[in-house]
């Protein structure tokens, strides 16, 4: 079949408008448009023609232009819209909004976003979250470290931490955290089988502080010579 010279307008909103093609000129509507105007309107898209439905790319890169004027200065997005650019949001889906965006912006939800600003603003936060976290690592290092006079599980649990690093440094095996043991089956028999007190010892000063290990080896020790005192055993 030829091409068609003359397209009837189905139905036309403010973005778009349907169109079918028409060969017989005496059947066309009221309503239509030709070829050569369509070609116009879809400069550098060969496909228009097998598409019901035409997007009208100036009016949507204009409400587009009108909707990034609308962001605040120095703010990185905004959910207010025109009339305008609510009657775009009924007729495009956000993919076809999102894919005529200028570079450097984007939607998500009922916003548009700067996206350079929202980097820029993430960054910030990043960095306030570092200073926080640093200032909380400086308190805590500096505030005294007082511990029940006890056997706890955080005794159990460094113990079971420096044989895993041991086990993995001078075996390369691993053994799983979740291990569940008894009484009469206890990891404890496991660890000494491959290591002593004194490297276990050594591996948990490695990785704790002095104010803390200071306290918690003789706790350590305790339950180390004598697993029945593991307060996670159970009966």
């Amino acid at each position: 079949m030829p091409r068609a010279e003359f397209y009837d307008v189905i139905k036309q909103g403010t973005f778009y408008i349907q169109i079918a093609p028409c060969h017989k000129i005496e059947e066309l509507s009221d309503t239509f448009m030709t070829r050569e105007a369509l070609e116009l309107m879809n400069a550098g898209n060969d496909n228009w023609e097998w598409h019901s439905c035409i997007y009208l790319g100036a009016e949507i890169t204009e409400a587009l232009k009108e909707w990034i004027e609308m962001i605040p200065e120095g703010c990185q997005s905004t959910s207010k819209k025109t009339p305008k650019i609510n009657i775009m949001y009924r007729e495009l889906t956000h993919d076809q909004i999102r894919n005529r965006m200028p570079s450097g912006y984007t939607i998500r939800g009922n916003k548009i976003i700067n996206e350079e600003r929202q980097i820029a603003r993430i960054g910030e936060l990043a960095e306030q979250e570092k200073e926080r976290a640093k200032r909380l690592r400086e308190a805590k290092a500096a505030a005294p470290y007082v511990r029940p006079d006890y056997i706890t599980q955080t005794d159990v649990y460094h113990i079971r931490e420096a044989f895993h690093k041991i086990l993995g440094r001078e075996y390369t095996m691993n053994c799983s955290r979740a291990y569940h043991y008894t009484k009469e089956h206890s990891i404890f028999k496991f660890m000494k089988r491959l290591t002593n007190w004194d490297e276990i010892a050594k591996e948990h000063r490695k990785h704790a502080r002095k104010k803390e290990y200071s306290q918690d080896l003789k706790y350590m020790k305790q339950v180390w010579d004598n697993p029945s005192l593991d307060p996670s055993l159970e009966p």
